[in-house]
């Protein structure tokens, strides 16, 4: 394990890297790193080699002022969502349309949470063939992370030089199966969901985030 150090760029040994506590302490410049959001070696070299050539989905765009990160979120889910609005969807609009012509107010109440449903997984469908996440970094203004459709998604920004930490996450829900998040700690925590980015994907996003969370932004854009 080859860790460098993000402040002075000297290899930490392995006598100051204490995997249990997930810290290590650079013995060059004494600071106290979290293990987890730094990168190995051979990972910093393969992060900006990355950039020049990233995975498919991925597009990195780059101008005068801004740096563009966009990974789209097609997936294999997409064909269960398909048949879902398909089956269940269809059942539900005819029957929100029946009780709607017989204005029966308790068939409304009973249609509405089936109809939530379906707008739902149709939302998850369009995310899962459409979708996109993209990191901005920017001059003239602070980190910006978009997740959505088009324009149409959540937005947020990172105060960049006050970061503390950046690292996945991975959880297990009430259905036993895997959330993959990146969790970005600054003023607020915000976490980005990784549902429908594969493994490749993701792996190239943290492994980017980590890699620029100790520079500047000028050193970013450049």
């Amino acid at each position: 394990m080859k860790i460098i150090c993000p402040k002075c760029r000297k290899i930490i040994i392995n006598e100051n890297i204490n995997t249990q506590k997930d810290t290590c302490v650079c013995q060059n410049c004494n600071e106290l790193f979290y293990l987890s959001e730094l990168l190995e070696q051979d990972d910093i070299i393969d992060a900006e080699e990355l950039l020049l050539c990233p995975p498919k989905g991925i597009s990195v765009i780059r101008d005068l002022e801004k740096l563009i990160i966009r990974s789209s979120t097609i997936s294999k889910d997409s064909l269960f969502f398909i048949i879902f609005i398909s089956l269940f969807g269809g059942v539900s609009i005819s029957g929100f349309l029946q009780v709607v012509n017989d204005k029966s107010i308790i068939g409304i109440i009973f249609i509405c949470p089936f109809l939530a449903a379906t707008l739902f997984i149709l939302w998850k469908l369009l995310y899962s063939i459409f979708g996109k996440i993209e990191i901005i970094f920017s001059r003239n203004e602070n980190v910006k992370i978009f997740y959505g459709i088009g324009n149409i998604g959540k937005n947020y920004h990172v105060e960049w030089d006050k970061l503390k930490r950046i690292y996945k996450l991975q959880s297990r829900n009430s259905e036993n199966q895997w959330n993959k998040e990146i969790i970005i700690e600054g003023n607020k925590t915000i976490s980005i969901s990784l549902e429908n980015i594969n493994e490749i994907k993701s792996e190239f996003l943290i492994k980017i985030l980590k890699n620029y969370k100790y520079k500047k932004l000028e050193e970013i854009i450049k």
